[in-house]
């Protein structure tokens, strides 16, 4: 193509971007969209993932290394282990209540999405004892 047709065709598209977006849109530059979200986005659900902490076997002989099994979880969820379970020690469910309030920022209409392991009622649990607790948006993940 001849230089001329370029340029009038670069023409064309940036008028017809200018037509259609706001002039606050980086039309110069579509790279500042392409940044990490603030982690307070209006409206942004927090995950929170309640599988249990698996303990470390009491019966290992003497000087065996132990590691734990890595964690697969939604980047960005909070873990609160533990806190499943159908009854709760007093220092579990206080440590609960203070993990919900540290996730939710002290919002409690915000949007809390449980999840956990398929087939486990850990995740319904600790739900049910979230709306007991006076926070309304709870939901459970179908697809632990």
């Amino acid at each position: 193509m001849h230089r001329a047709t370029l340029q009038s065709q670069r023409v064309i598209v940036r008028t017809i971007i200018a037509r259609r977006f706001p002039r606050h849109w980086p039309t110069h530059s579509f790279s500042r969209l392409r940044r990490p979200k603030p982690s307070g986005a209006p409206g942004a659900a927090t995950f929170i993932d309640v599988l249990p902490h698996p303990p470390k076997p009491q019966n290992l002989p003497a000087g065996t290394i132990w590691r734990e099994k890595p964690r697969l979880n939604i980047p960005g969820s909070v873990w609160l282990p533990d806190t499943g379970y159908g009854t709760l020690a007093a220092a579990t469910e206080d440590y609960l209540r203070h993990g919900l309030a540290r996730a939710s920022g002290g919002n409690n209409p915000k949007l809390l999405v449980i999840y956990g392991q398929a087939d486990c009622w850990m995740s319904w649990n600790a739900a049910k004892r979230m709306l007991s607790y006076g926070y309304p948006n709870v939901v459970v993940s179908r697809r632990n």
